[in-house]
C-alpha cells in the first residue's frame, strides 16, 4: 500500500496549518553563516541553510542547536541558490533545548531534492 501524499509547504500560512506534521516544504535553497546575537567582527562561514519561501518566510534547516543545522558541504554546493523541496516536520517555531530563534524550521530531513521547473 503506497504511503499518503505529503502536503507542500510554501507560505507562512502553510507551515502554520502544517505545524508539527511531516510535510514537503518549497522554497529557494540559501546557505547562511549561523545566526548570532549582536555584531560580530569574524566572517561566519555558511555552513547552516534556510528555505526562503514565496512570501518571504524562511524557514531553517533543522534547529540551530542540532549538529544536523550544519548542512552537508556538497549539499550547499548543489543547491545554494536553487529552487528545491525538503521533506521533513514543519514546525511554526523552532524546537530547541536552550536559546534559539523564533523562527520556522523543518526538521527530521529526509531528503533535499531539486524542483523539477514549473511549465
Amino acid at each position: 500500500m503506497p504511503l499518503p501524499a505529503l502536503e507542500l509547504a510554501r507560505t507562512n500560512a502553510d507551515v502554520t496549518r502544517l505545524d508539527g506534521k511531516r510535510a514537503v516544504a518549497v522554497g529557494r535553497y540559501r546557505a547562511i553563516p549561523r545566526p548570532v546575537k549582536g555584531v560580530t567582527s569574524e566572517v561566519a562561514p555558511t555552513d547552516r541553510a534556510v528555505l526562503e519561501f514565496e512570501d518571504g518566510t524562511r524557514v531553517y534547516l533543522e534547529p540551530l542547536d542540532s549538529p544536523d543545522s550544519v548542512r552537508p558541504a556538497d549539499e550547499r554546493r548543489s543547491f545554494d541558490g536553487r529552487k528545491v523541496r525538503v521533506r521533513g516536520v514543519l514546525h511554526a517555531r523552532m524546537p530547541s533545548q536552550g536559546q534559539s530563534l523564533i523562527a520556522p524550521c523543518i526538521s527530521a530531513i529526509e531528503d533535499v531534492a531539486e524542483e523539477p521547473p514549473t511549465p
